[in-house]
């Protein structure tokens, strides 16, 4: 029986144990003795501290002491060296058996494995910190290196290198490598991509594919370079590489593990791997979206500085069609031949030819429009127009004559803008910021571009012979106008993201809210959603901070029109309505046609982190919870009952 006993604890998936009531162990199952090499007779009494890594040991006998001194249970985790001299952490658990009078007779103990639980909860939480940084904008030298360093935590005797191409893409930049020697780093430092390989790196980054280097020193394909001798130097024995890639395939550079014994990597180490190489590929491809942004906008504000504006007539009864040579530059014919009547027509987007057409044939004034034309050889530029109407003195209609400007690069900004904002997905305000910059450079370009045009069109009148006073008049007129418009712009963008500490006052939610949609303006013609509003006419004052209840309105509606990014089968609709609520609350809610959500999911959807977009990371509605909270409020979400969902929240109403 007591062979069977024995048999049986020595079967249990854990290290067994057992002490006498003052802590000596007396006895440890077969596999605490495989595991440790340690057989029982040396471990007996305390000869088991031996197995104890030396950072854990003193804190693990103070535990035990006061088990013994209480006999109460407990556990504890630390970590334990294998035969091999390899140490992992273990859940050590002590229960105390003890007869009626509560006496200890004995003590018994499990030691599991947590190995693998701790380096996923290291992984979970280096993950987190590493995405934290790239939604706060850290700069991409920090972001690397924090990568690196996480890797070799989590990877027993793993050195992570991350190797950058350079800009012209010829070579390969060292960009993160904090546990190799420096001199290792320098010396792989601006070496070429093409083949000849001098390393498994560059084989990597041409090939697009992983290349595993088992062991260096029996691999032949770098035989002809130093790369072997270089590792093998350092005392490495082994080197997987993968590249990184941007979504686009484009490659970016490569994660490398090096390791100093030889092997080739575990499915599980392929996994994690894989998992690096997305993260930092994350980091990299947004370090150069914003480079590319930032590069991309310095470049237009030069253009805007040095840049021409075409001018154009248009007689409607002939079609006589006049363009000046800047015009005829931006959409693409030959300025020293004459324009094809209809050619113009012709190069006008199929999208836009029909409001291209009726601003034509308009009785206005004038009309001023953003229409799109297509060159011969298929590339798509984007014209802002503006033309005033010269009619006889009869009042009849007798020409437009206007300004065409190329806002080509001003929309691809835009575009690569509203591209790194929905792949990175709304974390911080500094995110909603950002995704306004395209409705701010329109909202401000507009009146700007009508004044420089009103400007040119007031000097031509007045070089006319005699002068157009009076059209010069009218147009300083509208210079001024849009003047006007420009600083209003200006003048709300101050008051919505100026940098300040929350500040309480008494505001109308009606007011706040038409702000957000002018901001969004741009975002709502992008979305092609259309916009309606019922905002209550006698909705009372609320009390809180302007800014703060503008950027979970802001949340709200952006979420809305990316759910219904992907709508073609029915209208794309917003709706916002304010009214009052029960108890002296005021409401707002945001509601959309777009696919909806689970219900079951509805709390789930403000947890910080959870998200039901692909690459979205879960901060911007937990955030709107926590202001609306702060505000004695609640924020809420429902399926309607057609297509789409409602979001809203209610915020008590100012005290008289």
């Amino acid at each position: 029986m007591k062979d069977e006993l024995r048999r049986a604890v020595d079967t249990i998936p854990g290290l067994v144990w057992s002490a006498l009531p003052d802590g000596t162990m007396d006895f440890l199952n077969q596999r605490w003795c495989d595991y440790t090499g340690i057989s029982l007779g040396e471990a007996s009494g305390v000869g088991w501290q031996a197995a104890c890594h030396p950072e854990d040991l003193p804190r693990l006998i103070d535990f035990w002491r006061s088990l013994l001194d209480t006999s109460r249970p407990g556990e504890f985790e630390a970590r334990l060296r294998r035969y091999d001299g390899t140490f992992r952490w273990f859940l050590i658990r002590a229960v105390p058996l003890c007869d009626e009078g509560g006496r200890v007779l004995k003590w018994y103990g499990q030691n599991t494995d947590i190995e693998d639980r701790r380096q996923a909860e290291a992984l979970l939480a280096g993950e987190k910190r590493l995405l934290e940084m790239v939604a706060v904008g850290r700069p991409l030298p920090a972001i690397l290196d924090a990568l690196c360093t996480l890797v070799d935590q989590v990877g027993s005797g793993c050195h992570c290198s991350i190797l950058l191409v350079d800009r012209g893409g010829a070579q390969v930049r060292q960009a993160a490598a904090p546990s190799l020697p420096a001199d290792f780093s320098r010396a792989i430092d601006g070496r070429p991509v093409a083949a000849p390989y001098w390393g498994p790196c560059a084989m990597a980054i041409d090939r697009k594919t992983q290349v595993i280097v088992a062991d260096v020193a029996e691999d032949t394909r770098w035989d002809r370079f130093e790369w072997c001798e270089l590792v093998l130097g350092v005392g490495l024995r082994s080197c997987w590489t993968t590249p990184i890639l941007s979504q686009a395939g484009a490659p970016l550079g490569t994660f490398a593990i090096y390791q100093r014994e030889p092997g080739a990597p575990t499915p599980t180490q392929l996994d994690l791997i894989e998992q690096f190489t997305h993260l930092a590929s994350i980091a990299v491809e947004r370090a150069h979206a914003e480079d590319a942004l930032r590069r991309s906008q310095a470049q237009l504000a030069r253009a805007q500085r040095l840049s021409t504006t075409g001018s154009f007539s248009y007689r409607a009864a002939t079609d006589d069609l006049t363009l000046s040579e800047e015009t005829c530059r931006i959409c693409g014919f030959d300025p020293l031949m004459p324009v094809p009547p209809g050619a113009m027509r012709d190069r006008i987007h199929p999208d836009d030819l029909p409001l291209f057409l009726g601003m034509l044939r308009g009785l206005g004034k004038q009309f001023e429009f953003d229409c799109r034309v297509q060159l011969p050889d298929g590339t798509i530029k984007y014209l802002q127009v503006v033309a005033d109407a010269v009619r006889d003195d009869a009042g009849h209609l007798v020409e437009w004559v206007g300004a065409i400007r190329d806002i080509t690069e001003r929309k691809l900004s835009e575009d690569a803008l509203h591209e790194m904002r929905s792949e990175l997905a709304h974390v911080t305000r500094v995110a909603s910021l950002g995704a306004l910059t395209a409705s701010i450079a329109h909202e401000v370009n507009q009146p700007l571009s009508g004044i420089v045009t009103n400007a040119s069109t007031s000097l031509r009148m007045l070089a006319d012979d005699p002068p157009n006073v009076e059209g010069a008049r009218e147009t300083a007129r509208r210079t001024i106008r849009d003047a006007n418009r420009a600083a209003d712009v200006v003048g709300r963008l101050r008051a919505l993201f100026k940098k300040k500490n929350r500040s309480v006052e008494c505001l109308d939610l009606n007011d706040a809210t038409r702000e957000v949609l002018t901001l969004l303006s741009t975002e709502i013609h992008r979305a092609k959603a259309t916009v309606r509003t019922h905002l209550s006419e006698d909705l009372p004052l609320v009390t809180g901070d302007r800014v703060q209840l503008q950027q979970v309105v802001l949340n709200l509606m952006l979420n809305a029109l990316e759910a219904m990014d992907t709508v073609e089968d029915r209208p794309r609709q917003l709706v916002i309505r304010t009214e009052c609520d029960e108890g002296e609350q005021v409401r707002l809610t945001v509601e959309d046609s777009g696919p909806g959500f689970d219900p079951k999911n509805a709390e789930k959807l403000f947890d910080t982190f959870y998200t039901t977009k692909d690459e979205g990371m879960g901060i911007g509605l937990s955030i709107s919870r926590s202001i609306v909270e702060n505000h004695q409020g609640r924020l809420w979400a429902v399926c309607n009952d057609g297509p789409g969902a409602t979001f809203g929240f209610s915020i008590p109403g100012a005290r008289a």
